[in-house]
C-alpha cells in the first residue's frame, strides 16, 4: 500500500521547569550535575494539577500557532494522554455525592483543547499507557493518509499527581534517587510533567521533517512488564521499517524510550542488539525530563527532530555505566553525528510497543 508522504511541520514543547524546546534541548546539552530528580508532588494535587495542566496544555498550542498559517476547517486533533486533566476527575471522585453529575472524560478535555487551537475537524483522545504520545502521532499521520483530513494537531500531555505516584509506588517503579536509563545502578523512574504539540501536513515546508513509518504491536507478555524478549517491540520496529521501504542498516541513530527500570531498559537492550547489527548510536532523555507518560512519545519525538535539525545529538541523560557494553550508547558529551533517519521508540503498559521513523527530506536538486 502506497502512503502519503507526512512531515512534522511545526513543534512545541515545555516540560517541567523548561518552558519551550530551545531551553529542554541546550539543557539536554550541557546536562545538571544531578539530573531526573522526582518531581515534586503536590500537596493539594486538584489544585496543582489544574495548574500545570491548563499552564502546560495551552502554552505549547500558543507555541505552534505562533505565526504561522491559519488551519484548514477539516484540520483534525488528537490528544495522547493517561489521565488527561486529572485536577477535575480527583475533584469529581471527592464529591460527597459524585455520581450525580457526569464524571469528566478524556474527550472532553481533548474538545476544550481542540476548541483552543481552533480545530473544527476530528478530535479524539487516545489512552495507551505510556505509548499514548507516540500513539496520537500514529493516528494523526494515519488520518492524514486516509484523507480523514488534511492536517492534523498531535499532542501529547500529562501533569504529574498523588494519583499517579502512588500507581508506580504501589509497583515498586520510582527510583530512590535520580533516573538512570541502560545504567548498571539503574533503580527506577521519575516522573515529569509536560505538554508537546506537532502540526502534520503534507507539504515540506522549510525544516519539515518527514514521518517517513511507523508500526505498532502488542506482546501480551504481562499487565505490566514487557516481554523479555522484546518480540513485540521487535515487531513494531520491522513494521516501520517495512513502511519506510528502509533496511535496518538505514537507521543512524535509535532514540529509546529508556525509563530505567530494570526490565524496560533491559527489553529495549534486547531488541536492538537483534535489530541493529551494525549499532547506531543510542541516546535517550527520561534522565532529565523524567517520565512524562503521555507526553513522552510527543515531547521526545520533538527533540528528535531537533536532533535532524541541528545534527546534535545529546547524551543519555543520568548513564554513566553503561550496562549494555555491546551497544552504542552517546554518554557524557554531546555528538555531532548529523544523522538523516531517527527511530523513536516507545513501550508500555499492557505490552503496548510503538514505534516512528523521522528522516530528514532529500534536498531538491538545483534547477
Amino acid at each position: 500500500m502506497n502512503h502519503r508522504a507526512i512531515y512534522i511541520s511545526a513543534i512545541s514543547a515545555s516540560c517541567n521547569n523548561y518552558s519551550g524546546l530551545d531551553a529542554l534541548f541546550d539543557a539536554l546539552l550541557s546536562p545538571p550535575e544531578s539530573p531526573g530528580a522526582p518531581a515534586p508532588i503536590a500537596t493539594a494535587p486538584w489544585d496543582d494539577c489544574a495548574t500545570q495542566w491548563v499552564m502546560l496544555t495551552h502554552r505549547v498550542i500558543r507555541q505552534l500557532m505562533g505565526g504561522g498559517t491559519g488551519l484548514p476547517p477539516d484540520c483534525g486533533f488528537i490528544l495522547g494522554s493517561t489521565k488527561g486533566d486529572i485536577a477535575r476527575q480527583l475533584l469529581w471522585m471527592h464529591e460527597p455525592q459524585p455520581s450525580e453529575r457526569p464524571r469528566p472524560t478524556l474527550d472532553e478535555d481533548t474538545a476544550a483543547l481542540a476548541r483552543h487551537a481552533g480545530v473544527l475537524g476530528p478530535a479524539y483522545c487516545i489512552s495507551t499507557a505510556c505509548t499514548s504520545g507516540l500513539s496520537a502521532l500514529i493516528e494523526a499521520a494515519e488520518l492524514i493518509n486516509t484523507r480523514a483530513a488534511s492536517e492534523c494537531i498531535a499532542m501529547g500531555a500529562d501533569v504529574v499527581s498523588d494519583f499517579v505516584c502512588d500507581g508506580f509506588k504501589a509497583l515498586r517503579a520510582l527510583s530512590n534517587s535520580v533516573c538512570r536509563p541502560f545504567d548498571r545502578r539503574r533503580d527506577g523512574l521519575t516522573l515529569g510533567s509536560a505538554a508537546a504539540a506537532m502540526r502534520l501536513c503534507t507539504l515540506p515546508g522549510a525544516g519539515a521533517v518527514l514521518l517517513a513509518g511507523w508500526g505498532a504491536a502488542g506482546d501480551a507478555a504481562h499487565l505490566t512488564a514487557p516481554d523479555r524478549a522484546g518480540r513485540g517491540l521487535t515487531l513494531a520496529i520491522e513494521r516501520a521499517l517495512a513502511m519506510a521501504k528502509l533496511a535496518p542498516e538505514q537507521i543512524d541513530l535509535v532514540f529509546a524510550h529508556g525509563t530505567g527500570t530494570s526490565f524496560n531498559d533491559a527489553m529495549e537492550a534486547t531488541a536492538f542488539a537483534s535489530m541493529f547489527p551494525h549499532r547506531p548510536c543510542i541516546t535517550a532523555i527520561k534522565g532529565l525530563t523524567g517520565h512524562t507518560l503521555g507526553a513522552a512519545g510527543v515531547l521526545e519525538t520533538a527533540v528528535a527532530c531537533r536532533i535532524l535539525q541541528t545534527g546534535i545529538v545529546p547524551p543519555v541523560a543520568g548513564l554513566k555505566n553503561p550496562d549494555f557494553a555491546d551497544l552504542n550508547f552517546v554518554v557524557g558529551q554531546p555528538q555531532t553525528l548529523r544523522p538523516r533517519r531517527i527511530l523513536k521508540t516507545g513501550s508500555g503498559f499492557g505490552g503496548l510497543n510503538t514505534a516512528l521513523i523521522l528522516e530528514l527530506p532529500a534536498p531538491e536538486p538545483h534547477r
